[in-house]
């Protein structure tokens, strides 16, 4: 699990696993390869579709069952680094996860719904 508050070009390039929370903007080629995990992304512009690389992932709103672990991860971010933007966003949550989206790889998706 990784938290960050921003990523240049190439981030979550060849992801694997796991999970990846971006709290600010992404640069070009975003996901590149990506064939495991999930990265929750806000995209408070609305820009974050022209920076991924759509060859093998998706882009989706968060569901509910995702907003709970998303909120969780949040929390454990906040508990260890006192993050003002983890804070803010607990703060007004039920408002701001509509503002992210998760990236997941197609068949990392399929897998997980038994396809």
């Amino acid at each position: 699990v990784a938290v960050v508050e921003g990523v240049g070009d190439h981030g979550c390039e060849y992801m694997t696993g796991g999970r990846a929370v971006i709290l600010g903007p992404v640069g070009d080629n975003f996901a590149a390869g990506m064939s495991g995990g999930v990265a929750y992304v806000l995209d408070e512009n609305g820009t974050l579709a022209d920076h991924v690389n759509r060859g093998l992932v998706e882009i989706d709103d968060v569901a509910p069952a995702q907003a709970n672990e998303l909120r969780d991860i949040l929390e454990k971010h906040l508990a260890a680094t006192g993050s003002k933007k983890a804070a803010e966003i607990l703060n007004g949550f039920d408002r701001a996860v509509s503002s992210f989206k998760m990236v997941i790889p197609t068949e990392y998706r399929r897998v997980l719904e038994g396809r």
